[in-house]
């Protein structure tokens, strides 16, 4: 849920409409939530040493220190992680790199992956900051991915209760992860008479969890 509590003074006193911009931030807080609870489950997939099925691998961590800070080394990282990929059979289409900006001007300065000058489509450019692929992964980038120790934080479920504190990116397939939806984004609204305002509540009820371990490769410093 995302609550907001509107006074009725504070808003007679505005010279402005202001439920318009509580309501964009109640739903831009629920999207990031749900962002950040899908790549959590993107990176317990590639935690799951465990198949799904039999014949079939876990998901599968690159680990080194420098891809933090050394653009080359970050640059390998997402070739092993493509490497992987094909040993395992996932599909070309809808895969993903998800990093973040300090990750995406690592690749952009190294410029690997850089082929304006040699196609006519182009990839990217360094002066506009853009860098659509890498390695057969469409590049995004985010500030929504983990960070920190969550493995005692109780407001996760249990398989997401992990420590990204290590992590640095993610390479994924779409099928790496999924969400259920229990209740449908809604909103409510009502009036308190004993507090003199009015009580805003945005909601949805979802689940989020690993679907493919073979289908996830976490990028990690550790």
């Amino acid at each position: 849920m995302a609550p907001v509590f509107l006074d009725i003074l504070d808003e007679a006193k505005a010279h402005f409409d202001v439920r318009r911009s509580y309501a964009t931030l109640q739903g831009n807080a629920l999207a990031l939530e749900a962002d950040l609870r899908v790549f959590m489950s993107k990176i317990a997939a590639s935690r799951t040493a465990t198949p799904n099925v039999t014949g079939l691998t876990g998901g599968q961590r690159v680990t080194d220190a420098a891809m933090a800070t050394d653009p080359a080394t970050l640059v390998g990282a997402v070739y092993d992680a493509a490497e992987i990929f094909d040993e395992n059979n996932i599909p070309n289409s809808e895969r993903y790199l998800f990093v973040a900006p300090g990750q995406f001007y690592l690749l952009l300065q190294d410029g690997e992956f850089l082929d304006r000058d040699f196609v006519d489509a182009g990839n990217g450019d360094r002066a506009k900051a853009v860098l659509r692929n890498a390695a057969d992964f469409e590049v995004v980038k985010t500030n929504n991915l983990p960070s920190g120790d969550q493995s005692a934080n109780t407001a996760y479920p249990s398989a997401l209760r992990l420590n990204y504190s290590a992590h640095t990116a993610i390479c994924s397939h779409k099928s790496s992860a999924g969400s259920v939806t229990l209740i449908g984004l809604g909103f409510e609204q009502a009036y308190d008479m004993r507090r003199q305002g009015h009580m805003f509540i945005a909601k949805y009820a979802k689940g989020f969890g690993p679907l493919r371990p073979e289908a996830a490769v976490e990028l990690a410093t550790s």
